[in-house]
């Protein structure tokens, strides 16, 4: 059981825990820290809130991408602090600031709780490759390694060779995240989604950018 839902940074380290790689980052208690958390990790740097709540970052403010000084992340947590329905309590505004991954082919990898079917793992394209397919790829998890292979190789053929120059996507190792992520949800039965939007698919291998992991209410 995961037993709540996850902040981000708590979301990264359960999928770091299932073999995945999420960008080098610090959380941030306070604004001091954050400043720290920069010196330590070099910029630039991606700043975003760290709040379990609130789910779609981007869309309140909540994520600043490219931030390259101390004057930059003190605008991008004005920016965060500003964002309504801040916490209760003495503990204020908690920051997520990261390292800037190189550029890739971004993919939308996730699973959810089926109420008939079970636990399904999903797989699109993301980014600006995401008007190559019109659906995504759906398939009931735990997952075998056949079945991860050709949810991989469902993928559009420009994508796996990579999409407007960005590096090739090999599909042997897009596989193993796929296997991952479905069992993740299935060995926590309290999971109602994972949401990995996007994995960004690097000269390196697959980053995890983002990262929600939810889990039912009432459990």
């Amino acid at each position: 059981r995961v037993g709540r839902t996850l902040d981000e940074d708590e979301a990264k380290a359960l999928l770091e825990a299932y073999g995945l790689r999420a960008p080098r980052r610090r959380a941030a208690a306070d604004r001091a820290a954050a400043h720290a958390a920069l010196d330590e990790l070099g910029a630039p740097v991606v700043v975003k809130v760290l709040d379990a709540r609130v789910v779609h970052k981007t869309d309140v403010g909540g994520v600043h991408v490219g931030v390259h000084d101390h004057a930059a992340l003190d605008a991008a947590l004005d920016a965060i602090d500003a964002i309504p329905g801040g916490p209760g309590g003495p503990g204020g505004r908690r920051y997520l600031v990261e390292e800037l991954a190189p550029a890739g082919t971004e993919l939308l990898v996730g699973a959810l709780r089926d109420p008939v079917h079970g636990p399904v793992v999903l797989l699109a394209p993301g980014g600006v490759a995401a008007e190559l397919a019109a659906d995504p790829v759906l398939r009931l998890a735990p997952l075998s390694a056949e079945r991860a292979a050709e949810m991989a190789r469902a993928l559009p053929a420009a994508v796996l060779a990579g999409f407007r120059g960005a590096p090739p996507v090999d599909p042997d190792a897009l596989a193993g995240v796929l296997r991952a992520v479905g069992d993740l949800v299935c060995d926590h039965a309290d999971l109602a989604e994972v949401d990995l939007n996007p994995v960004r698919w690097t000269r390196d291998g697959p980053v995890v950018l983002d990262a929600v992991v939810l889990a039912e209410e009432g459990e």
